[in-house]
């Protein structure tokens, strides 16, 4: 007698249904979605490595761009701060030349008025 496989049983060489293991049945499955999506899923792959590929192209071109940034803008604070240092230093020069020139002032001042005392 012939006996049919049923999605819980497979045929053996023998002729006999026997339980089909349950990896088989979805071994099955994937057999007939590679045989129904195959090409779809090698395009896809393309595509996919296509996309990684421009990813790291980007990336890279991020990264050294981001490089260049980084080295103009530590030039630019380099040159900022060493401006910033020469205007502190003159500031300091300008200030102690004023009190130097107030301070003689201020004698000349002082000994004009103990002058005019003396006379007066």
């Amino acid at each position: 007698m012939f006996k049919m496989a049923n999605k819980n049983t497979s045929l053996e060489s023998n002729g006999e249904a026997t339980p089909a293991p349950a990896l088989g049945m979805f071994g099955d499955m994937s057999l007939l979605r590679e045989i129904i999506m195959g090409p779809k899923v090698v395009e896809f792959n393309g595509q996919f490595e296509t996309l990684e590929n421009k990813v790291a192209q980007n990336d890279e071109a991020m990264h050294k761009r981001m490089d260049a940034i980084e080295r103009d803008m530590n030039s630019r604070f380099d040159r900022l701060e060493g401006l910033l240092k020469q205007n502190i230093e003159q500031v300091n020069q300008n200030m102690a030349q004023t009190s130097r020139r107030d301070k003689d002032a201020l004698s000349d001042l002082l000994v004009q008025l103990a002058e005019g005392l003396k006379k007066g």
